[in-house]
């Protein structure tokens, strides 16, 4: 009887988690679902609260999607984004290209090559 007890304990708290990061995914909060599952697994309808209190995320891209490829590029450069050396354009609240280069390293080597370039003007 105890096992059963304990079986359904955990099939409940999973529900709870699954309903939570539901709601946490409809809000486009994607990229934290698996943290909104275990807030929603140990606190259940306390977790679910918050998680319907939290204003719909607006992510930069939204607003870019009717726009061409090159003026959402410039856009988001426009908005403090950055561009790779493979190519890439992200966004400022992206820390990691697509290829896997770190925003810090990238950024650190534009610089190196402009201080270069100041030298071999001087």
């Amino acid at each position: 009887m105890g096992i059963f007890v304990i079986f359904v304990y955990i099939l409940v708290c999973c529900v709870w988690g699954f309903t939570v990061r539901a709601v946490a995914i409809n809000k486009e909060y994607c990229d934290e679902s698996t943290k909104w599952f275990w807030l929603g697994f140990f606190f259940g309808f306390f977790a679910l609260a918050v998680a319907f209190s939290k204003p719909q995320c607006k992510h930069e891209e939204n607003s870019y999607k009717f726009l061409s490829p090159q003026e959402q590029q410039q856009k988001i450069l426009d908005n403090g984004g950055w561009k790779c050396v493979c190519g890439a354009v992200n966004a400022s609240y992206i820390s990691t290209c697509q290829c896997g280069r770190t925003k810090r390293d990238v950024l650190s080597s534009q610089q190196e090559e402009m201080q270069g370039e100041n030298h071999q003007r001087i």
